[in-house]
């Protein structure tokens, strides 16, 4: 008899799946918030409800960042601002089965249009947020 292999279904919600640079892959639990950095990438699915996200925009000097929307629709808010200030803002309506690609380095943000989920693929390890409010 040999030994059974080593792959076991693990509930995603909550969690996401870091891959790291050498291409390993590690299933952690995500509190609420922007996704934890890694040196690698960050791939989650997250419920969003209506209205703004938990930052005023974040940015990803690693690399590019890839959204699909599952279900619901939103809008990815790009601006040509920085940490302190919103720029001017170019908005993209992402609706049921829509992705699209954020490049390195543009800050954004997601607004939930109505209920959904989000598909994310987050690359590390640096990334800054603007709080809310701040």
């Amino acid at each position: 008899m040999t030994d059974p292999l080593p792959v076991v279904p693990v509930p995603f919600a909550g969690h996401v799946a870091n891959v790291t640079g050498d291409r390993s892959i590690e299933i952690v639990a995500s509190p609420p918030g922007p996704p934890r950095r890694i040196d690698g990438y960050s791939v989650g699915v997250v419920p969003v409800d209506t209205g703004p996200g938990p930052h005023d925009g974040e940015m990803h000097p690693d690399g590019d960042e890839f959204l699909h929307v599952i279900s619901g629709s939103m809008q990815v808010l790009a601006d040509d601002g920085d940490q302190d200030a919103i720029g001017t803002v170019t908005t993209v309506l992402l609706q049921r089965g829509d992705a699209c690609v954020v490049p390195r380095g543009l800050w954004h943000r997601v607004v939930a249009l109505e209920p959904g989920l989000l598909l994310h693929v987050t690359p590390g390890p640096g990334g800054p947020a603007r709080i809310r409010g701040g």
